[in-house]
Parts: structure tokens; C-alpha cells; sequence
């Protein structure tokens, strides 16, 4: 093959030197010509072409489809993150925002719809995995980028420990005899067995515990408008009506601070972009988002 493009070189060379000596009447177009290549060069060189290029023999991984996400497959892996959030950060932004927790989360939301635009943009013009670290690693710097890629990670353990031990509450208040903490650190180690085996990769898992968290929130809703109609509305009016720890403007902004934390995941879909078949980025974006 190298033989074959050192011919190939020779030969075009010698053409333009041939239109370098021709001078006067001499017509250029009759120097000027396709440089042909030796029969033996050109064997060598279709020889080592079908050699070395053949993709269903020596290439096989070039000959096999990558995985192409749906939209409810793609929806599921980082819809996870946004639904298993819900089930911990309302406690946890009624905290210091008491009763304006909802507008805490409604101005979350209006915060995401922004980002849903600009991300989307960026994602369609770079379709490539990683999520903002190869965003700012292509825009940025390698240093920026690092520095958000550290910042991910750190959000990513974090909200592993703090859904972990929410949970681990919860679980508390049914069965008093287990210890938080300890019951925590199981969680987790059971949950990082369950990453090293694998089941990271299979959507359909991924697919099956979204539904399971679709299902838990719907169960919620309907017993606390259960709960409403046959009770009244005393308990929602006491609430409302309780002040917040602190002035109105810093229980907002510090609720929308924990809000914006929790809700985690909107990030995520775009740590696998090279995954997700045409058009199913922007349907997760809208998916997510409502």
C-alpha cells in the first residue's frame, strides 16, 4: 500500500514538472494529464485496499449498529434522577422555605425551561457523550472543563448519599429497629454491587424502576387528595399560614438553592447523547422537564 502511494506521489510530481519545463506554443492541456499508475503499483494497491478496508471481515465492530435509545428507554435512565429526587427534596426544601416550598420549585422549573433551550441547541451541535465536561472541554477550557466535571461528580455522590439516607428515614419512622446510618452505608454498597455487575447499561431496568417511581408519586397524590375531600382543608391552611424560619425573601431564595440541588438528573441525559437515536434528545429534554 505504501508502495502504491509512493508511485501515485512520483507520478504526480513528475507531471508538474513536466508543466514547469513547457514553455511557448506547448499546450498545457496535453502536458498536463492523469498521473497512471504502474499494473503492478495499481495491483498493490487494490490488494491493499481490500485488505486492510474490509469492514465485514477485518472491521467487524465498524459492521455493527450502536444503540439506538427510544425516547421512553432514553427518558427512563436520567428520568430516574429527577423522580427519585421528588420523593426527598419536598422535605427537604420545606425546611427553610416553609410555605413558599412550592413557589421554590415552580421557579425551579421556570429556571429549567431556560436551560432546556440552550441545552438542547448545544446538544444537537455536539452530539457526543459526556455531558458538560465535553460540552466545556469543546468551548472552554481543559480547565474549566475539569473543574464542572469535579463539580458533577461531587453532585452525583452527594445526591446518592442524601437520597440514600432519606430513604433510610423513611424507612425508620416503619421499622424503628433499624439504625439509620448503617442502614445507609448497606444501601449504598448494595447499590454499587448492583453497578459493577451491570445493570447500568440495561435500559429496560432503568425503564421499569422510572415506572415504579411514576407509580409511587401517584399513589402519593391520590391519597393526600383522598385525605383533602374526607378532612377538609384545616391542615393545608395551617400551613400556609405558618411563617417560615426566616424573612420571605431568604426562605425563596434558599428553598430555590435545595430545590435546584435536589432536582438532579436534567444534567444527565446528555452523559450519553452518542446513544439516543435521531431527534429522542429533544424528547427527552421535554419529557423530563413536564
Amino acid at each position: 500500500f505504501e508502495a502504491a502511494l509512493g508511485n501515485r506521489l512520483a507520478d504526480h510530481l513528475r507531471s508538474h514538472d513536466q508543466i514547469a519545463d513547457a514553455s511557448g506554443g506547448t499546450d498545457a492541456s496535453a502536458v498536463l494529464q492523469q498521473p497512471q499508475l504502474s499494473p503492478q503499483a495499481s495491483e498493490v494497491d487494490t490488494d491493499m485496499l481490500s485488505q486492510h478496508f474490509s469492514p465485514q471481515e477485518h472491521h467487524p465492530l465498524q459492521a455493527q449498529k450502536p444503540i439506538q435509545l427510544n425516547q421512553y428507554l432514553a427518558t427512563a435512565i436520567c428520568g430516574n434522577d429527577i423522580l427519585g429526587s421528588c420523593l426527598y427534596a419536598a422535605g427537604l426544601v420545606a425546611v427553610p422555605a416553609g410555605r413558599w416550598a412550592p413557589v421554590c420549585f415552580f421557579l425551579v422549573a421556570l429556571f429549567l425551561s431556560l436551560f432546556r433551550i440552550i441545552y438542547e441547541e448545544v446538544g444537537h451541535a455536539l452530539p457526543i457523550n459526556g455531558g458538560t465536561y465535553t460540552l466545556l472541554l469543546n468551548s472552554s477550557s481543559k480547565r474549566a472543563a475539569v473543574f464542572a466535571g469535579s463539580l458533577t461528580l461531587l453532585s452525583y455522590v452527594a445526591t446518592a448519599v442524601v437520597s440514600a439516607n432519606s430513604a433510610m428515614h423513611y424507612l425508620h419512622e416503619l421499622l424503628s429497629g433499624i439504625g439509620v446510618y448503617w442502614a445507609t452505608v448497606a444501601l449504598l454498597f448494595i447499590f454499587a454491587l448492583v453497578n459493577l455487575v451491570g445493570i447500568r447499561e440495561s435500559a429496560y431496568n432503568a425503564l421499569a424502576i422510572f415506572v415504579i417511581h411514576l407509580l409511587t408519586l401517584i399513589v402519593y397524590t391520590v391519597s393526600c387528595l383522598t385525605y383533602m375531600f374526607e378532612n377538609g382543608f384545616s391542615t393545608l391552611w395551617a400551613n400556609i399560614m405558618t411563617s417560615p424560619p426566616q424573612n420571605d425573601f431568604m426562605a425563596i431564595f434558599c428553598g430555590f438553592a435545595v430545590a435546584l440541588m435536589g432536582l438532579t438528573g436534567y444534567e444527565t441525559c446528555g452523559n450519553y447523547l452518542e446513544s439516543q437515536g435521531p431527534k429522542v434528545f429533544s424528547q427527552v429534554l421535554r419529557n423530563i422537564w413536564w
